[in-house]
């Protein structure tokens, strides 16, 4: 064979294999992309990817760094880059005492400084990151607070639930805190998360969410085996997606879906690992666990004591703000299980509504008792605002999941109605001066 023929023909093998190389690339390729569609939650994870709001969570990305403390239950641990081995490093900076910050907690009345405190669960946690800003820029539309340097402090965590709010407040304001302003957005967690996970085992309602979790290794040792191998299944999770998370292949449909394929079997052996301690008996823990055990005989008589306490806590909160030259506005977050609701498209229906997700039935059962515990705050002279209807007309979509987290459009909606409600009970110069006075007075400046 000539010379030239065999080059003619090596290269005819070469492009051969190239072309068999790109197919069998773009075969993978399609699977992957198929296997992510076929996953679970698949289309909202997409849809984050290519840089539409992506679900919140309920702070599980957080878990993991949840520590026990003598006062609230839990806060974050502030030592997480310890954990960085795991590829677990913290995501958000941490104050010393465990709070999501990047300055001091603890701060001080200045002239020409407005403090604002914000509190609640992983809604309110939410907003303190991604709207502080939008709610400055609205706050300052006032001539009240045009002038001032607004200091946003953030003691919101996820799965926060009364009492923890009223005791966070009272805790940093023995710290030496000082607050101008206290926001607490809150409502859904104190009645969805209990029915679903502290009442089956029978855990007294004012304690944390997943407190006998929380309080495993005071347990016997299968417990406390059982909680350790849910962390570790939860950190080899995170160490996977940060293996494969591997800026040159970003493009990789095949290579996201093993990256979300595998972390989800490692996401459901920590669940099932979770579920041995969550599913032991009453009798099989401990009163550190537990507390008083309660069993309620109707959902009626669970949920009236649930807003009871949440109302309680906050008419609490109010006084202490009070005695503290501190205003207190206290604001019942939107949710999607709520009556009346809002008009929603299928797009915003696929990713807000899952009649399967296991606090829509608590959440829409319990809410019309917060209402009308709200309305009683209200009486009491509590500056108490249910946002329940602040979506009615609303025609865009505002939930980021099918649990109750808000996208970036909701969390701005919210933040123009707080700053609203703040403006509006006190609208003025002298108003201001008036709240800078009364706290100089409290703390003995």
């Amino acid at each position: 064979m000539p010379a030239s023929d065999r080059g003619s023909e090596r290269r005819r093998r070469r492009l051969f294999s190239l072309a068999l190389v790109c197919v069998v690339v773009a075969g993978v390729e399609a699977l992957g992309w198929i296997g992510l569609r076929l996953l679970p939650d698949a289309r909202m994870r997409l849809a984050a990817e290519e840089g539409a709001a992506a679900a919140d969570g309920g702070g599980e990305e957080l878990s993991g760094f949840r520590s026990v403390h003598p006062f609230l239950g839990y806060v974050l641990d502030p030592r997480a880059s310890e954990h960085e081995a795991w590829g677990r490093q913290h995501p958000l900076p941490l104050t010393e005492y465990g709070f999501v910050g990047d300055g001091p907690l603890v701060q001080r009345r200045a002239p020409g400084r407005v403090i604002v405190g914000i509190t609640g669960g992983s809604v309110a946690f939410h907003f303190s990151l991604r709207a502080a800003e939008e709610l400055t820029t609205a706050l300052k539309e006032s001539p009240a607070y045009r002038e001032q340097e607004i200091a946003v402090v953030r003691f919101a965590l996820p799965g926060y639930k009364q009492p923890q709010q009223l005791m966070a407040l009272q805790y940093l304001l023995a710290l030496g805190a000082e607050f101008d302003v206290v926001i607490n957005l809150d409502g859904f967690n104190e009645v969805a998360l209990y029915p679903v996970e502290n009442a089956p085992r029978h855990v007294f309602l004012a304690y944390p969410r997943a407190w006998p979790e929380l309080t495993a290794q005071t347990q016997d040792a299968s417990g406390t085996l059982a909680r350790a191998k849910a962390v570790l299944y939860g950190r080899l999770a995170a160490r996977w997606r940060q293996a494969l998370d591997w800026e040159p292949l970003a493009w990789s449909r095949a290579v996201a879906f093993l990256r979300e394929a595998g972390a989800r079997a490692l996401a459901g052996l920590e669940r099932r690992a979770t579920l041995e301690v969550v599913s032991r008996r009453d009798g099989e823990l401990g009163y550190s666990a537990t507390g008083p055990l309660r069993r309620y005989p109707t959902d009626d008589e669970m949920y009236r004591e649930l807003a009871a306490l949440w109302a309680r806590s906050s008419l609490q909160m109010e006084r202490v703000c009070r005695s503290n030259g501190a205003r207190y506005f206290h604001f019942l977050q939107p949710n999607q299980y709520a009556a009346p609701g809002k008009p929603m498209d299928a797009d915003e229906r696929a990713v807000a509504i899952d009649p399967s997700m296991p606090y829509a039935g608590s959440a829409s059962a319990g809410y019309p008792y917060l209402q009308r515990a709200g309305k009683a705050l209200a009486e009491a002279n509590v500056r108490f605002t249910d946002l329940t209807e602040l979506f009615r007309a609303t025609r865009e979509g505002v939930y980021a999941d099918a649990c109750c987290h808000l996208n970036e459009r909701g969390n701005r909606l919210v933040g123009h109605a707080i700053a609203r409600e703040i403006v509006e009970a006190g609208d003025g110069v002298e108003e201001a001066q008036r709240i800078q006075r009364m706290g100089s007075a409290a703390s003995g400046s």
